[in-house]
């Protein structure tokens, strides 16, 4: 079963206009970078009694990036400076 953020996440993405794009490349290079960094797990699920390989990305990720896709950030920043920010620790409340 697929989250709230991440079924949000790719509803944006199947939207088929410019921020989807934007936010598909953005996940890239979230998954790039991340695996650079070491954020990026590999796991196992199984599906059909079927083990298959997946790869993870950290889930806080994921509600970062659609909140800042409905807080307009795609509309007013650029996507090297969204994928910054999402790598960057959280700012305390």
């Amino acid at each position: 079963m697929i989250g709230g953020s991440a079924l949000t996440l790719l509803q944006m993405i199947a939207s088929d206009d410019e921020r989807s794009l934007a936010i598909s490349r953005v996940v890239c290079r979230l998954v790039k970078d991340g695996a650079e960094l070491g954020e990026i797990r590999s796991d196992v699920i199984v599906v059909d009694g079927v083990e298959r390989p997946i790869i993870v990305m950290p889930e806080h990720w994921v509600d970062r990036l659609v909140l800042a896709a409905e807080r307009g950030a795609f509309e007013r920043m650029a996507e090297d400076r969204i994928v910054e920010r999402l790598l960057s620790p959280p700012v305390p409340a």
